[in-house]
């Protein structure tokens, strides 16, 4: 007999019922969808996060940079640039920014040149010298800021490969990646070495 707490299948057809998970699954991981459910704008104050923990921007009182890195950082972006939207006169509230995407992801999507980012293209899972580029970029950008701006940080899976400042040269780091690839190592244990051998320590953040 079956146990009284047992719940059935919303379908009948358990094939059906199984695409819906994955479907509702695959939605909920949307990284565009996602940024824009932590992020809202109410007049000239953008709150980041849920609930009570929601920070609270003044869109006035300083310059807002936007920084995305990883392999979901295009359509991040396009998320939190629908939520920022434009100032009052028409211009996009971000002053400016830099986007570091995998090579051969994503495309910029349609009207993405109006926006005041650069985009760089670095290798992913070994990292190559246009990485390192779009990460001294991403660098230079931060060091012009000032106390009264905002940074919005959008990070995701494969940013630790694409945003890096290795401390060794970038062929020997590319061989060591590679070697801890092939061990079959967990990304934990990779990501430990990276924090030893990275200026920006990226696992942290």
């Amino acid at each position: 007999m079956m146990p009284a707490s047992v719940i059935s299948p919303h379908f009948a057809d358990y094939r059906r019922h199984v695409d819906e998970l994955v479907s509702a699954t695959v939605a909920a991981a949307d990284p565009e969808a996602a940024v824009g459910r932590y992020l809202r704008r109410e007049g000239r104050t953008l709150w980041v996060g849920r609930g009570a923990e929601a920070e609270a921007i003044d869109l006035d009182r300083g310059r807002v940079y936007l920084i995305a890195a990883g392999k979901a950082a295009i359509p991040m972006t396009t998320g939190a640039l629908a939520v920022l939207g434009a100032d009052v006169a028409g211009g996009p509230v971000v002053t400016g920014g830099a986007v570091i995407a995998k090579a051969g992801g994503l495309e910029w999507p349609a009207g993405a040149d109006r926006w005041p980012l650069t985009l760089h293209r670095g290798g992913h899972p070994l990292p190559d010298t246009d990485g390192i580029a779009g990460t001294k970029a991403v660098v230079e950008l931060l060091a012009d800021t000032r106390p009264e701006d905002s940074v919005l940080c959008l990070i995701s899976g494969g940013a630790s490969a694409l945003l890096t400042q290795p401390l060794l040269s970038l062929e020997d780091w590319r061989k060591l990646v590679e070697v801890f690839l092939r061990s079959g190592c967990t990304i934990r244990e990779l990501n430990a070495v990276r924090r030893a051998v990275d200026r920006l320590s990226l696992i942290h953040i």
